[in-house]
Formats: C-alpha cells, structure tokens, sequence
C-alpha cells in the first residue's frame, strides 16, 4: 500500500498529498528497511526526492498546515527541514509567501546568519532584490519616419528612445486623467 501511495503521489502531475507520501516513506525505511534508493527505484524515481519526502515527516504541524493548504511545496517544506525544531515553524509562515527562488535565498541566508532573526533575515532578502516593481514591455511597431523623429528627439534631450518613450507615455496617462 505504501508503494502505491508513493507512486500515486511521486510520478504523477496531479496534487500531491504530501502528508501520505511522507508517512508512506517513513513506513518503508522503518517498517521495511528499505533504503532511499531502494524506494525511489520501486516507484521511478530518485533517492533525493524520496528523502525530502521523508524529512517532511518530522516537521511541526504548524508547517503541516502551509504545506497541507498548498502554500509550501516540497522543496520549501525540505529547506525548513534543514533547520533545528525550534526554527521550522516560524520559517515555514515566513516562506509562505515568498516564491521559490526568494525561499531558497532566504534559508541560505538564514543559516549564513544565525544570529539574527528570522524576521530580519526576511527583510533583508527581500531588500536585496534587484527589481522590486513589476516591468511591463510593450512593442509598438513604428514607421520608420516615425522612429527617426522620436530618435532626433531623444538625442537633444540626452536620454534613450525607449526612456523618451515611457516619458511620453507617463505624460500623456498624467494628461489624461
């Protein structure tokens, strides 16, 4: 039945339950003594990606809930895993929101920096992303006339065509309302 679950939940595209899967691997080293390899063979797939499951087991139910509700996968819910127990359940509301690049950057940092909080270690992650705003791009095809006259423009003012252009635009929007 364990097996079943862990293909079930492993090798397939659809939500996972990764409370069962946890547990189903849990039972398969403890009960069967079978090793992370061992399993991920018996179900098409790899060692690794056994073993986050199985760290997933131990974490506290106040993380059980984000992972239980979605908002923690897999790689985020093995990250606070890394972590001592006194860690994991104010790092898992921390990560919650963040994607997984920005939850990856932020267990690094906390674990580079111990001394400080897991609040603060958020904060300063977040601060040092380089784009803070989303950018939206839009192309406009221009007749060539067109372009040569915003290009002489722009060359008097001393900026690019497309600043010239977003300048035009947040102008005419400002005009406008």
């Amino acid at each position: 039945m364990a097996l079943a679950i862990l293909f079930a939940n492993v090798k397939t595209h659809r939500k996972k339950d990764f409370r069962k899967t946890a547990e189903a691997v849990r039972y398969l080293r403890e009960s069967e003594r079978m090793s992370y390899a061992d399993i991920g063979r018996s179900v098409g797939a790899d060692g690794w990606t056994i073993s986050q499951f199985d760290k997933l087991y131990d974490l506290p139910e106040s993380v059980w809930k984000l992972i239980d509700s979605g908002m923690i996968m897999l790689d985020k819910g093995y990250r606070i895993s890394r972590r001592g127990s006194e860690f994991q359940a104010e790092l898992g509301e921390a990560l919650s929101d963040l994607n997984t690049k920005d939850s990856r950057a932020m267990v690094e940092y906390v674990m580079k920096n111990p001394d400080l909080s897991i609040g603060e270690c958020k904060r300063k992650v977040l601060e040092s992303k380089t784009v803070k705003d989303k950018i939206f791009m839009v192309v406009v095809p221009l007749p060539e006339e067109t372009y040569a006259k915003l290009k002489q423009d722009s060359m008097k003012r001393n900026i690019s065509v497309d600043e010239m252009v977003k300048q035009i635009v947040v102008e005419w929007l400002q005009k406008a309302n």
